[in-house]
């Protein structure tokens, strides 16, 4: 019953990001996608630190809040803050190698994607 109500909650979720992006998809260009794609992705870097730093903080709060009665709650809290830390030197740690690529190729991260600078293959059949 479970797994059926996550399923639900998981289609429910996806319905509500996808459904704005089909119901402008009339005029949707490749341009309009690599744009939305784009803002998406620089929305997506800070949430995720923010999860992951959450995720320490349960960590450290259930293992400081376990006392030294329960070895095991505090195990899963110091699992929890190890993977946090990992979790937030991966994503920084990526977050870097993009910014480093970015100005080896002197690409500029300040200004947006415009129009005219994605490349665009002719239709033939037009």
């Amino acid at each position: 019953m479970m797994n059926k109500i996550s399923r639900f909650g998981g289609l429910v979720a996806l319905s509500l990001f996808v459904l704005p992006m089909v119901a402008n998809a009339q005029g949707a260009t490749i341009e309009t996608v690599i744009l939305d794609v784009t803002y998406l992705l620089s929305l997506a870097v800070p949430l995720l630190i923010t999860l992951a730093l959450v995720y320490f903080i349960w960590g450290l709060g259930e293992f400081i809040f376990a006392g030294a009665s329960d070895e095991t709650k505090r195990a899963e809290g110091r699992n929890r803050m190890i993977w946090g830390i990992i979790a937030l030197f991966v994503i920084v740690s990526v977050w870097g190698l993009v910014g480093i690529v970015a100005r080896t190729f002197s690409i500029d991260q300040t200004s947006t994607l415009r129009g005219d600078q994605v490349p665009l293959v002719e239709n033939p059949f037009e």
